[in-house]
């Protein structure tokens, strides 16, 4: 199977399982253990471009809040009530980036493969 295919399959089945079940944002505990963990990795100014890729219940993301990070975007449909830049991802991630050259200090991955 050719990756382009590989890929396309992973999106189609991971929306056909989203689908069935609604997300839930993550709770306070969860998101104050990855924020413990994380602190340390993300970049030390609180304006800095963080892009979350993958198909987590916004853990990171509001990890990211609660340590007063402000310019994060991520592809989850309810984080809009969270003052998040959303992007719709069409095909593939390496195409996405392509198209943004330079533009994200931190990029998190998770779910992804």
């Amino acid at each position: 199977m050719d990756p382009h295919t590989f890929v396309g399959e992973v999106y189609r089945r991971m929306s056909l399982r989203g689908a069935e079940a609604a997300a839930l944002p993550p709770t306070p505990e969860r998101v104050e253990e990855v924020a413990s963990e994380y602190r340390s990795y993300l970049p030390h100014g609180k304006s800095a471009a963080i892009l979350d890729i993958g198909f987590g219940d916004g853990w990171f993301i509001a990890a990211c809040l609660k340590l007063g990070y402000v310019n994060i975007s991520e592809k989850r449909p309810y984080l809009k009530d969270w003052n998040v830049k959303l992007h719709k991802i069409e095909s593939e991630i390496g195409a996405f980036l392509a198209n943004h050259p330079a533009e994200y200090d931190f990029i998190h991955m998770s779910h992804v493969i």
